[in-house]
């Protein structure tokens, strides 16, 4: 029968229905067994029996027909944003986020899972719906290889591949879908909801035409940026005419600033924090429908942005957020009318519910109440279908639950600060009404000689004192930071403030000194008046909360310190860039203001004897001065003691005449304690660094001060070094080849062996010592319809290394190869089989040798069968090396992490190199993987370690982390999202132990390029002329503060 088309609609004697669930996943253990997890379909669901089991990662689905691929499409997201099975075997040492997809599997369609971006499979819960060909215009393309063009097209009647549904030849992974003359101007009548159809860690966007088309993408869930692959998607449209019709109650397609071009049914939606948007349906929850939301894509930000949504049932609202790959933080779109998802939202319902009634009748509004006194908070809450439960709140954080009326609860020790107590009431359907807010301040006992801020809107206001424009300076003051306050963008940081003068909003602030929200540690910052740029500094220590500290602040000119309780956090350069020493900007205390006088960020908690200073004191100043009033006044601009016992005014004791204005209630409060033991301070005197022609057993001899006049133990290390002469080197590490070992097209591979061929051309030019692969040598590691050519075409370039013709050197280049997560099978499972990788570059499977045997320069491996963790040592410049290799794996086994640690105490007087896939993300200073977190905490106390190398996430970054004074440097690269796999893009690392040097420099042999922004060149200061060695104790000295000295006897 030729269809009938009514506006977007077939009309066809119907065989399926519009369903639609959400599948609830708990695991049981990190297996991948179907007694793994329990799958439960959620409430709301359209029919029951539609989730008929699975595994990790892919959720089974009947929708009742008896072929179901071929009666219509099935469209899912992830209805959780975020998860965390840490505690049940992963895979994620922590939370995780994730996509979706649809596979169909015989007659049936299943949903795969796989973690974002460490493309593995994994658990979160999913929703769905299979909208029926003969009611829905949609479709499945499909392709026969992958990353093939689309050669399927199973599609609602009319649709045809070619015609409505096209691949591009000169694109990858974009398609087209053209619904006219189906349907007029679709795309602005409409919207399509898309999903990847591959058992593969890929996602899909759309994006609506002007035209009346639509472009539906294909992207890898863990590669940045507008790189697309083609591989099978699925769509489904649905016309905004069709809401209340097939179980459709709402859609739009929904800008970033949370306007719709396109919209059906009733239902608002609203801006939440960056990358969220909450969604209400009248009458509807999670209870009574699905909501199925869907990537806008193509535009600015959302090029690759995951989404998902969540029902928030302490608000009575879906929230939906969008991420940005690869590192997954939350973004908005790059203008708010660009477009950021699509949903539709399907119930059975045959009547919506009415929302229940609440009202919070304790405290009442305005309270305050002294730390240590009890709260009642009390409710009434009535509906027409009962009342479920009525919750009371501070602001969003839950205190506590009530089912049974009087719904009440006592408060027993609220904490300090400003709680705005709410109460919600949830009826039987799971809808939920908000009461009115009541305040409740908390403060501590009153006192003298400290402030307390209550982290709402407290703050001392200084007004714009001619004495604080500067362009050197010293901040300082006593503070307690309790649990909460609010954060403010000073430019470069987002933190809690403590002194400051101005914020980002505004011309930026002259100097800022506060806490770092996301760290929790101690920061500075200051926008310099040439470049307009921010030099943001933070410290090493997470400060605890209830807890009184110094901090202080210098800046000299040209380099930014920052100290806790007298000890340096933290130092930075600032290429001579200085603060513009402004009069258009306050100074506050307790929070920012910007230069129209608008406060933001407030802290909370308690402050006292703040000083600035026009000058950058000395580290032994700040120390002298911090119990008390410091010995010298010199270059005191400001300073409050805060000793006053009662009014709003605080009295500059500098002699500038500073006042400070306490406002919107600030409270006085007992002060800081004063008792810190400053630390003694020490200074090498003979013999200085790098002196020659030291006599034998020489005197080393320190001075030593200390402030509390104490007795000191001062003790002496020295460590040897090898003699003879040091010179330069290089070592090649190789990021992420698994697209040339794919070789999509046939070309890609001769990209590998370029690499590997110039590094045995520059062999005796670069003096290449080694050459170090990241990992993800191959695309699919055991995939039987790919691991022999992958493998093949890896080896066939790695191998190049080991001729010994061509390198001139009997066992070849020295090189250790690293296991990523494309090289394991299942995809990022440590647990599943590296066969391929041991069969060319590990231990063979068959014969249990391996392949390395012979090579004098390979260490060996963790375990007898497998090579999936290994070592190289080799020497060069004058130095040893040891290279130890960790295969991918985010929950990092306890036995690997000995074994690596016990290599490294075996070999003391060899510099450590670690390498695993996945270290560090992008940017500088990156975050750690939790591979690389949990291995620079379990080798750190290794005095040889020096560097730590990966790649996995598409991008540069690196961070340097100190401990006991030796610092480790971790560096990202990984440019597999390139042109062409990553265009054979490669680090040359060249050693200059003489200069205690590593430079760093990004080449292409295939462009013949170098690479020169500030991420792809740059140099680490590492510390080579010790070779490694460790600091041996010579003796002690048990004397007063002044000189000291002992003979380092046995000196030859």
């Amino acid at each position: 029968m030729r269809p009938l088309l009514i506006s977007a609609f077939i009309t066809l004697p119907l065989h399926a229905a519009t369903e639609f669930g959400t599948i609830r996943v708990r695991q049981n253990n990190g297996g991948n067994e179907s007694s793994s997890v329990t799958l439960t379909q959620a409430p709301g669901a359209s029919s029951p029996g539609l989730v008929t089991g699975g595994n990790r990662g892919d959720y089974n689905l009947n929708l009742g027909n008896t072929d179901d691929p071929a009666a219509g499409v099935v469209i899912s997201c992830v209805a959780q944003t975020v998860r965390d099975d840490s505690a049940l075997g992963g895979p994620a040492a922590g939370p995780h986020h994730a996509t979706t997809a649809v596979q169909t599997s015989g007659a049936r369609y299943y949903i795969p899972v796989f973690r974002s971006p460490e493309g593995d499979e994994a658990n979160i819960d999913a929703s769905f719906v299979f909208l029926p060909y003969g009611t829905w215009l949609g479709g499945l393309a499909g392709n026969s290889e992958n990353g093939g063009p689309i050669t399927t097209l199973t599609a609602s009647p009319g649709l045809v591949r070619g015609t409505h549904f096209t691949d591009s030849t000169t694109t990858e992974g974009i398609y087209q879908l053209r619904l006219s003359p189906l349907v007029a101007n679709a795309s602005q009548n409409g919207i399509l909801l898309v999903s990847a159809a591959k058992n593969e860690d890929n996602f899909a966007l759309s994006r609506a035409n002007s035209d009346g088309s639509f472009t539906i993408y294909c992207h890898d869930n863990g590669v940045n940026g507008d790189a697309y692959e083609n591989d099978p998607v699925a769509f489904g449209y649905l016309p905004a005419s069709a809401a209340g019709t097939n179980g459709l109650v709402a859609m739009a397609r929904v800008n970033s600033d949370a306007t719709t071009d396109v919209s059906g049914g009733t239902f608002t939606v609203t801006k939440g924090a960056t990358g969220q948007w909450y969604i209400r349906i009248p009458g509807h929850s999670a209870a009574t429908g699905v909501l199925i939301v869907s990537p806008e894509g193509g535009v600015g930000n959302n090029a690759d942005n995951i989404v998902s949504a969540e029902w928030d049932a302490d608000n009575g609202r879906w929230i939906v957020e969008s991420r940005d790959l690869p590192d997954v933080p939350l973004q908005n779109m790059s203008a708010g009318t660009d477009n950021a998802f699509s949903f539709a939202f399907f119930s059975d319902a045959t009547s919506p519910g009415t929302p229940p009634t609440v009202s919070l009748t304790a405290p009442a509004n305005a309270t305050t109440v002294q730390q240590g006194i009890a709260v009642t908070l009390s409710a009434t809450a009535a509906d027409d279908s009962g009342v479920s439960m009525v919750r009371f709140y501070d602001g969003e954080k839950l205190i506590a639950e009530d089912r049974t009326a009087p719904y009440q609860f006592v408060w027993s020790n609220p904490p300090l600060g400003f709680h705005p107590i709410n109460a919600r009431a949830t009826d039987n359907q799971g809808l939920v009404t908000r009461s009115s807010t009541a305040n409740l301040s908390v403060t501590p006992a009153p006192g003298t000689d400290g402030l307390f801020f209550d982290g709402h809107n407290d703050l001392v206001n200084l007004g714009r004192p001619a004495a604080h424009q500067l362009a050197k300076f010293t901040l300082e003051c006593w503070f307690r930071r309790e649990p909460g306050g609010v954060s403010v963008n000073s430019g470069g940081l987002q933190a809690i403030p403590l002194i400051a003068k101005g914020r980002s909003d505004g011309n930026g602030c002259d100097f800022f000194l506060g806490i770092d929200e996301d760290s929790g540690k101690l920061a500075a910052d200051f926008r310099d008046a040439a470049e307009g740029e921010n030099h943001p500094l933070i410290g090493n220590t997470a400060l605890t909360d209830g807890v009184w500290y110094h901090a202080a602040a210098t800046f000299d000119g040209g380099t930014w310190k920052l100290y806790l309780d007298g000890n340096l956090e933290a130092e930075g350069d600032t290429g001579g860039q200085s603060p513009s020493p402004d009069a258009d900007r306050n100074t506050t205390y307790g929070s920012a203001m910007n230069a129209s006088g608008t406060a933001a960020g407030f802290f909370l908690g308690m402050m006292d004897e703040v000083r600035i200073w026009n000058r950058a004191r000395t580290q032994a100043e700040i120390r002298s001065g911090m119990n008390g009033t410091p010995p010298s006044t010199t270059g005191l601009v400001t300073r409050h003691s805060m000793g006053e016992t009662s009014g709003t005014t605080l009295t500059d004791a500098s002699g500038s005449g500073v006042t400070g204005t306490l406002t919107n209630g600030v409270f006085r409060t007992q002060g800081a304690p004063f008792n810190l033991n400053v630390p003694p301070d020490i200074a090498a005197t003979t013999p200085t660094d790098q002196q020659a022609g030291v006599i034998h057993d020489p005197a080393l001899t320190v001075t030593t001060t200390d402030p509390d006049n104490s007795s000191l133990t001062v003790r002496y290390f020295g460590r040897e070094t090898d003699g003879g002469s040091l010179s330069d080197f290089s070592v090649i590490a190789l990021p992420d080849t698994q697209w040339y070992s794919e070789n999509e097209g046939g070309n890609l591979a001769a990209i590998f062996s370029a690499q590997t061929d110039w590094i045995v051309a520059q062999r005796n030019a670069l003096k290449v010592a080694a050459v170090l692969h990241l990992g993800d040598i191959t695309q699919n590691g055991d995939n039987p319809s790919t691991t022999t050519e992958q493998w093949n075409n890896a080896s066939t370039a790695m191998y190049r290394l080991e001729n010994p013709l061509t390198t001139m050197l009997p066992h070849g280049i020295p090189y250790s190869m690293a296991v990523g997560n494309h090289d394991q099978t299942p995809i990022g499972n440590a647990d599943g089989t590296t066969t391929g990788y041991n069969r060319f570059f590990g231990v063979h499977p068959t014969t249990g040798l391996n392949h390395f045997r012979n090579r004098p320069y390979y260490g060996g491996t963790s375990v007898p069968d497998s090579a999936d963790n290994n070592h190289i040592t080799f020497s060069a410049g004058g130095l040893d090396f040891i290279v130890i290799t960790f295969e991918y794996d985010t929950t990092p086994d306890a036995e690997d992490l000995a074994w690596a640690d016990a290599l490294l105490k075996s070999h003391p007087n060899h510099c450590g190199i670690v390498t695993t896939h996945w270290t560090v993300g992008t940017g500088n200073p990156a975050s750690f993987s939790p591979q690389g977190q949990a291995i620079y905490d379990s080798l750190k106390g290794n005095p040889n370690l020096i560097l730590m190398h990966g790649g996995h996430i598409a991008g540069e970054g690196r961070r340097s982390d100190t401990y006991q004074g030796r610092t480790v440097h971790s560096l990202l690269a990984d440019y597999q999202s390139r042109e062409k796999g990553g265009n054979g893009w490669l680090r040359i690392l060249t050693f200059r132990p003489a200069l205690n040097r590593v430079d760093i420099q990004t080449y292409s042999p295939t462009l013949d390029r170098y690479e020169t922004d500030g991420d792809s060149r740059f140099s680490l200061d590492v510390d080579l002329s010790g070779r490694g060695r460790p600091f041996v104790e010579l003796g002690s000295r048990t004397v007063a503060p002044g000189t000291s000295s002992l003979t380092w006897t046995g000196r030859a």
